[in-house]
């Protein structure tokens, strides 16, 4: 057994290690290391090699699934199964990483079922030669679990990534829309069905050979390489357009809108009312489309995504496609309104995170749609407000990841320890019940089944069988 040393490791390898011994095979070690800027797992593979196990067992994520194979293959770790039990071995990344080389991996989540043409011949063989034992052993199929703020905010709220360059793409944009009306002669407002679906190209291009590079890296790295573009970007801009002002004139770029004394600018009420628009077909795009969902909740937990089939490097290309998608459409408005040149992307990106932050981060429709896990420590944040001496939580953790889990976690044990307060617990997530509760209350259809400290509780048969089944009651 081979995990990061997380919850989530500790826990899947748990359910792992039960399944294996029940079946009879002999776990010879638990490994655990931690994942957090991992880049050398030499004396885990090390370990294998003197343990000569025939089956691996490992629980990891993208990066350190990627570093563990590459090295156990430098280090000709030979075993006759490795079992991925969690999102590294079923990622894209991993597949185009390896290709031929990731044989001999079978992997238990759902990506591979869904993806079969980035099976082999060979892989699709064994995948339905499996499928058809199983099947007759146990009667079933395996289980399968199956214009400028608003871009910016759609990749940062997906992609956890702050585009620097963003006003930068806003000048193509305009540039796109100027060249567009010099020598085609073609409106602006036209124009941005056709820049709309360039930018959107050029934003799937630069995720696929620049930003993609730099996922799961430090955010340093992802820093310099758009600042880097940013300035790459505003020098190509200087050789080609030279460092002028340019400006079109259209009758609607000096029209005005005169309701008694109120003088209202056609083309930015055209602009804002546009932005409008966008906004509530990117809301209804992301609440009512089964891609939007799947945006969405790559933004809330990539990991569990993934495990959704959700194909986390196919939803962060599409939404930074969408994001400069939608440049295309603000550089269209904006050209009637204001001069382009090489810097003019510096004057809108800093008010468009401005806009972001003040809006909620990642979020749309603002900070009432903040992910579940912000809601909740707000939630807290507030009853903590009234200063409360007797504090109740119900179900504090649900629906949170294993990080959300931590730090909410660490949060009510300074509610507890530093600010006096008592605390009173309805909670499933066993981890954190046992981390913070002094004593612990199990009910079972209404009736108490225990009452005792964490250890006493853990290691009760009463309440192990309540929640593993009577066959790990006596394990």
């Amino acid at each position: 057994m081979v995990h990061e040393d997380g919850d989530f490791g500790q826990g899947v390898t748990k359910g792992a290690k039960a399944a294996a011994e029940k079946a009879g095979m002999n776990v010879v070690a638990d490994i655990s290391y931690n994942a957090k800027g991992t880049n050398d797992l030499t004396s885990v593979i090390l370990q294998l090699k003197n343990l000569q196990p025939d089956v691996i067992n490992v629980v990891q994520y993208d990066t350190d699934a990627q570093l563990f194979w590459k090295q156990a293959k430098q280090l000709d770790l030979n075993v006759k199964a490795l079992i991925g039990n969690g999102a590294g071995q079923s990622s894209d990344n991993f597949g185009k990483t390896f290709g031929k080389n990731a044989d001999g991996i079978f992997d238990t989540s759902s990506a591979m079922l869904i993806n079969k043409k980035a099976l082999t011949p060979e892989a699709q063989k064994l995948e339905e030669e499996f499928f058809a034992r199983y099947e007759q052993k146990f009667g079933k199929k395996p289980d399968i679990y199956v214009l400028i703020s608003l871009g910016l905010t759609l990749v940062f709220g997906v992609m956890k990534v702050a585009n620097f360059a963003h006003g930068d793409f806003l000048m193509l944009g305009m540039f796109g829309s100027f060249f567009l009306f010099e020598h085609f002669n073609m409106d602006p407002y036209l124009s941005l069905f056709i820049m709309t679906p360039l930018m959107f190209v050029i934003g799937l291009i630069t995720y696929k050979f620049i930003v993609q590079r730099t996922m799961n890296r430090p955010h340093v790295v992802q820093i310099f390489a758009f600042i880097g573009l940013s300035v790459a970007l505003q020098n190509a801009a200087l050789v080609g357009f030279s460092a002028d002002f340019w400006a079109i004139n259209t009758p609607v770029a000096s029209a005005v809108f005169k309701i008694d004394s109120l003088h209202i600018s056609v083309p930015l009420l055209i602009a804002v009312l546009c932005a409008a628009v966008m906004t509530v077909l990117m809301f209804l795009f992301l609440h009512y489309t089964y891609t939007g969902k799947s945006i969405r909740s790559a933004s809330q937990d990539p990991f569990a995504a993934a495990l959704m089939g959700v194909s986390n490097h196919k939803i962060n290309m599409l939404s930074f496609g969408i994001g400069l998608g939608l440049l295309g459409v603000a550089g269209s408005l904006l050209i009637p309104v204001y001069s382009v040149y090489p810097m003019v992307g510096q004057q809108f990106v800093l008010i468009a995170f401005v806009v972001v932050v003040l809006g909620g981060l990642g979020s749309l429709p603002g900070a009432h749609a903040l992910p579940i896990g912000l809601k909740k420590k707000l939630e807290l944040a507030r009853a903590f407000a009234t200063r409360p001496s007797l504090l109740f939580l119900d179900e504090v953790m649900g629906g949170l990841n294993p990080k959300e889990v931590n730090d909410m976690m660490e949060l009510i044990t300074v509610l507890n320890r530093e600010h006096g307060i008592t605390v009173c617990m309805i909670e499933h997530v066993m981890a954190a019940v046992v981390a913070l509760c002094e004593r612990i209350v199990v009910l079972q259809q209404g009736r108490k089944l225990m009452e005792g400290t964490p250890a006493e509780v853990t290691s009760n048969e009463a309440v192990i069988e309540a929640y593993l089944g009577g066959e790990f009651a006596h394990a």
